[in-house]
Formats: structure tokens, C-alpha cells, sequence
């Protein structure tokens, strides 16, 4: 927020140890990185609120340290990383089971699923099977102990959990009718996200154009692959099965992560006080000025240019550089 930021450069404007600016930088980096993905967490309308709440907690109990490789490095990742990735995959599984359920309470109607005997010790079984699932997995099956899809009191299940009980539940209606399918893939997210930040790049977006070289390569590589899977899962024909639906549930949470470290930030502002700098030097203000305030303007201005030519540039690099042109132009007399 504008107060946030405010108050962030005061604290660097008074610091007065080495390193306490940075540490400043570091914390606000993380306190927006927070926000972010807590918005990004609400938006998933497939987790229920308990699932929900597990990763807001992590989120907001991390200290946003980089996890190490095996060597002591840092990977680049962290808890909060950890938990977006596993948050929007666990969605498109929700999603899917939810798909799933639609069809099991159309097939819990049928004549297959009406018919079996439970004198016969087989079909009880299998009645037994499928209604164990179904029960854990619709959201009013069981007002005693909602399903998982229930969205106040589903259970708090894990990615392998929910999908586990997907491979379950379909596994029971096929025992009992060979013939039954299971739901498709989810590739709306995907799709949705990968049209999102391909608008970025076509448009020129600032948060895009202006971002650090090795984030936007990150970035461009994981929406290639987005496309080339797309139209892999799209064409007819194409498999359905659990690997490939989690190959999409990967790649959509590896896409998300890398336009969230696009690291661009508008700098029209600072461009247009650099280009209007000549009018300034043949203004009577800049002419009349001593030589000292012209070469703090001239400065200003050299500093600003750089600025603009650095890929990755910072909010706070960008804020300060119109700072100075606005207060060396305004020196001027």
C-alpha cells in the first residue's frame, strides 16, 4: 500500500547501520510476497475453507528464508513458494474430484448401482466400496461428516489424499459398471493463466517488458511449455489419466510462480521527465542556474536514464530517481 511504502523509505532514509536498508528492501519484498499469494490462495474456488486455512497459515507463519540444496545453496524457494505450488495443484484436483462426484451421483441414481443385491455377499461388497468413497467425497452424502467438497467442513485432505480417493471412488463405480468414465481433464486454469500472461508479453506490460533478463527467461520458458502442453491435451484423443493431469496441475503452478517473479515495474514517469530534459537545459530556469545546481540536474537526469535502462529496476530505484530529477528541477532558478 501507499502507507506501507511511505513508511518503508523513512526507515531506509533513517537508517544508520550498514545493511539496515536492505533489511528493510528484504522485509517489505516480503511482506508483498505474502499478500500476493494470500490473494492468490482466496481465488481458488475449489478447496475448502479447511484446506484454505492450512496454507494461509504456513504463508503467513513463514520467515520467507530460501530453502538449501544439498550443497548449502539457496534454491531460489521457500515455504511460501511451497505452499502456492501445493495450494493450486491441490485446486485442479479438487476440481476433478468435484467433476467426479457429479458423475457418481447421476450414476448412484442408475439402475446398475439400484440393482445390486446386498444378499449377495460380491455385490454388498461393492456397494460397501463405492458408498465409503462417495461418502467422503460428496459434500451432503453424509450431513454427520460432510465430504471433502463440503466447503465449511470437508476435510482437510492433502494433493495424494484426493487424489487417491479420485483413483478410489472411480475405481468403486467401475467395479460395478465397467462402462463408467471419469471426468476429463481441468485445464480451464491453465488456460485461463496461460491467456493472462501471454497478454503480459503481446501487450508489452510493464511488469513484463521491464523485468529482470533471467525472470523474464524463466518466465517465457514456463509459458512455452504451457502452450506445447495445451495443444498436447487438447487434440483429440489425447489421455486423460492421472499422470497427464497432474503434468497440467505442474505446469499451471510452475507458470503462476514464475509471473509472480516478473519483477518489472512502470517507469513512464521516470521516462517522461528523462525526454523532457532538453526542453529543461534551454529553459531560462536551468540557463540562469548556477553550475552547481545544473550539474545536480544533469546528474539527476544520468542517474534517471540508468534507471530506465536497468532491466529489473526496483519500485524504490525508480521512485528515488523522480525524486531527485523533481528536486534538482525544482532547484533550479
Amino acid at each position: 500500500t501507499d502507507e506501507e511504502k511511505k513508511a518503508a523509505n523513512e526507515e531506509i532514509d533513517n537508517a544508520t547501520h550498514k545493511g539496515d536498508a536492505i533489511a528493510v528492501v528484504n522485509r517489505s519484498k516480503k511482506q508483498k510476497k505474502i499478500r500476493d499469494t494470500l490473494a492468490e490462495i482466496a481465488k481458488l474456488e475449489h478447496l475448502n475453507d479447511n484446506q484454505k486455512a492450512t496454507f494461509e497459515n504456513i504463508i503467513k507463519q513463514s520467515d520467507g528464508t530460501d530453502h538449501l540444496d544439498d550443497n548449502g545453496q539457496p534454491t531460489g524457494k521457500d515455504d511460501i513458494d511451497d505452499a502456492l505450488d501445493q495450494a493450486l495443484k491441490l485446486n485442479g484436483a479438487m476440481k476433478r474430484l468435484s467433476d467426479l462426484d457429479k458423475i457418481a451421483n447421476q450414476f448412484k441414481e442408475g439402475e446398475k448401482y439400484k440393482n445390486l443385491d446386498i444378499n449377495d455377499g460380491q455385490q454388498k461388497a461393492k456397494k460397501q466400496s463405492f458408498d465409503s468413497a462417495f461418502a467422503r467425497t460428496d459434500a451432503n452424502e453424509n450431513p454427520n461428516q460432510p465430504g471433502v467438497l463440503n466447503k465449511k467442513q470437508g476435510d482437510n485432505l492433502g494433493l495424494a489424499q484426493v487424489n487417491d480417493l479420485y483413483k478410489e471412488l472411480l475405481e468403486a463405480m467401475k467395479a460395478i459398471d465397467p462402462a463408467v468414465q471419469g471426468a476429463g481433464l481441468y485445464v480451464t486454469d491453465l488456460q485461463k493463466e496461460y491467456d493472462a500472461d501471454n497478454k503480459l508479453k503481446t501487450d508489452k506490460d510493464p511488469k513484463y517488458e521491464n523485468a529482470s533478463q533471467g525472470v523474464k527467461d524463466a518466465f517465457d520458458e514456463a509459458l512455452n511449455n504451457v502452450k506445447t502442453l495445451l495443444d498436447e491435451v487438447t487434440k483429440p484423443g489425447a489421455n486423460t489419466d492421472q499422470q497427464t493431469q497432474d503434468k497440467i496441475n505442474d505446469a499451471y503452478a510452475k507458470l503462476v510462480e514464475a509471473c509472480q517473479h516478473l519483477d518489472g515495474v512502470d517507469k513512464s514517469g521516470l521516462k517522461s521527465l528523462v525526454d523532457d530534459s532538453p526542453t529543461v537545459k534551454n529553459s531560462v530556469a536551468y540557463v540562469n542556474a548556477d553550475v552547481t545546481k545544473q550539474r545536480a540536474y544533469d546528474k539527476a537526469i544520468s542517474d534517471g536514464l540508468t534507471v530506465l535502462q536497468k532491466a529489473g529496476a526496483s519500485e524504490n530505484e525508480v521512485k528515488q530517481a523522480i525524486d531527485a530529477i523533481n528536486n534538482a528541477k525544482s532547484a533550479l532558478d
